[in-house]
């Protein structure tokens, strides 16, 4: 694997997961989401997002915007608005033609999350293929 997904893969775990000690801890329950043994803890999450859509390695850049995306779509009504201003940002001064693009069709998803709902349910939809099968989707 490319080490740049490894640390992107690596980053999401590590800030999805949290140990069961975490689990008493009083997050608002619209921002919490449990699975069978796991709880989301959405602060780490948007802090890991935040410094890898910061990073000066592209691909790293790329594979967040793609991952931040996924977890928009499945929680929509998650406040990711400090997410959305950076990826405005990347959408107009990236550093690459591809991230441009990229944040572009992330700021579409994120205006209307509910829209995208198929996208995830695909077997091509996960976090680092989302962006292309969108792409792949969209009409011009």
């Amino acid at each position: 694997m490319k080490t740049q997904t490894i640390l992107a893969i690596g980053l999401t775990i590590m800030a999805a997961t949290t140990t069961r000690a975490q689990q008493n801890e009083s997050f608002d329950t619209s921002a919490r989401q449990q699975t069978t043994s796991h709880v989301f803890n959405f602060d780490k999450i948007r802090i890991n997002y935040l410094k890898c859509l910061s990073s000066d390695n592209p691909g790293v850049v790329e594979s967040a915007l793609g991952h931040v995306t996924y977890t928009r779509i499945a929680f929509p009504k998650l406040d990711l608005s400090e997410i959305q201003e950076r990826i405005s940002d990347l959408s107009k001064q990236g550093t690459t033609p591809a991230i441009r693009s990229k944040a572009l069709l992330a700021l579409q998803v994120f205006s209307d999350p509910f829209s995208y709902q198929s996208a995830i349910a695909s077997r091509d939809g996960n976090g680092d293929g989302l962006l292309e099968v969108l792409a792949g989707r969209a009409t011009l």
